[in-house]
């Protein structure tokens, strides 16, 4: 229970627009008693809001960002992204007369080629941001390792998540197929996927077969339209779109035994897990942070290319019981350890002074 959040007022400084699946870890802070105002460059708006939202503008400045913000010296915490290409974070955290404490929040390495592929003098520079902010709260505890160790006092964690309101463990419903849901481009590794489920087919015991159900949009649609049709796998891919809606993914996610996202795992992890669904991803994946939350046999698989990735196709079909064991273990692990409420528990700490 929040006891020191009267009158504490907040701003939370986006590296992007808000997102949608933002909207209960903002709201959830809101409802602690903190006043909170989100400042981005959207235009995004809603009733369901407990918040403040700012637009702001951004101007471009040789690769760099500067964003137009107000001048925070009336507010107690100011919690900004960790994007080290916008200028503010810089002005902000090394201003000797800001009145607020600073809070730096991101993945807390560069994560475009993989978290393992780190750039040393990215790193160094993170490092004396991290120096001169108030705190710095990670997505997940794997950068602390890039990060002096005299710096440790200053990191904390605050397992990125995302908030599922219909979560249910379907682990022992029947399964029909294997599902990736979310946009379809070319760093997720579809194409991998297709080839692996191809292999599959090919291979399976026609009694354990499962279609592959492709939900989202994007650039990549239609040549994984084409691919399919070329490998004569039209009665076993299935394309459903987009779909937001909650009812509809939870229906979807009962009947699926596995959730794979092969190059690219975000916080789609999270969300299989929450309705008792093991995800594979690869070991390399481009990431947050959120495929280690992927443990080989207990949540799921993390594998190193579209081989293992069959090989694991052909095992899930063939062992219901591992299924029901790996659905029942992301099941718990999402709600005993990646709820809303325990990501915003490191911000609470903080904001209240704490640690």
């Amino acid at each position: 229970m929040v006891t020191k959040s009267e009158h504490n007022k907040i701003a939370f400084v986006l590296d992007h627009d808000l997102k949608e699946y933002r909207i209960p870890f903002f709201n959830h802070l809101a409802k602690c008693g903190y006043k909170l105002s989100v400042f981005h460059t959207g235009n995004y708006s809603s009733d369901r809001i407990d918040f403040d939202i700012c637009k702001v503008s951004s101007v471009k400045v040789m690769g760099f960002e500067y964003r137009k913000l107000p001048n925070f010296n009336g507010y107690d915490t100011v919690v900004h992204m960790q994007n080290i290409r916008i200028l503010n974070l810089w002005f902000l955290t090394m201003n000797p007369f800001r009145r607020f404490k600073i809070i730096h929040w991101g993945i807390g390495v560069s994560s475009g080629n993989g978290l393992k592929k780190q750039n040393k003098a990215i790193i160094f520079l993170r490092q004396i941001l991290c120096f001169f902010s108030d705190a710095t709260i990670l997505y997940s505890s794997y950068p602390i390792s890039y990060y002096n160790s005299r710096l440790n006092e200053k990191l904390f964690v605050a397992n990125n998540t995302v908030h599922s309101p219909l979560s249910q463990n379907s682990s022992v419903f029947n399964k029909e197929y294997f599902i990736f849901i979310g946009s379809l481009n070319s760093r997720k590794g579809l194409l991998d996927l297709i080839d692996a489920y191809n292999n599959y087919t090919l291979n399976v015991d026609k009694t354990n077969l499962l279609k592959l159900m492709i939900v989202g949009d994007g650039p990549l649609m239609s040549t994984l339209v084409a691919k399919v049709s070329e490998l004569d796998l039209e009665n076993y891919v299935i394309f459903k779109g987009m779909i937001s809606d909650d009812v509809e993914k939870k229906s979807l996610f009962e009947k699926a035994v596995m959730s794979i996202s092969p190059q690219q795992a975000g916080l789609s992890v999270l969300e299989s897990f929450s309705y008792g669904v093991p995800c594979l991803v690869y070991e390399n994946a481009i990431s947050g942070g959120e495929h280690l939350n992927v443990k080989n046999y207990e949540t799921g698989f993390r594998v190193k290319n579209k081989k293992q990735l069959y090989y694991i196709m052909l095992k899930m079909s063939s062992s219901r019981a591992l299924s029901v064991y790996m659905g029942n273990r992301a099941y718990n692990f999402y709600h005993s350890n990646r709820s809303i409420s325990g990501m915003a528990q490191p911000f609470i700490s903080l904001f209240n002074g704490e640690c």
